[in-house]
């Protein structure tokens, strides 16, 4: 996506945004994997990447996090 801002008074800039999906919800019974983005694709990690993954495990059951 890209976007430009020209304000009426001689000042402007040009914003390149881009999105790279990350985060979800893991429901597996036994186990999941959550990972960085582009981790073992060979691209560098995004700085100021910003995921939020959603744990649910049925009442009673323990989650464990390995890191």
């Amino acid at each position: 996506m890209q976007s430009a801002f020209m304000p009426e008074e001689g000042l402007s800039f040009k914003l390149n945004v881009q999105y790279y999906k990350c985060g979800g919800l893991i429901t597996e019974p036994n186990s999941g994997v959550i990972t960085s983005p582009n981790f073992g694709d060979g691209r560098p990690y995004l700085s100021n990447s910003h995921c939020l993954w959603m744990l649910v495990a049925p009442e009673g059951m323990i989650v464990k996090l390995y890191y």
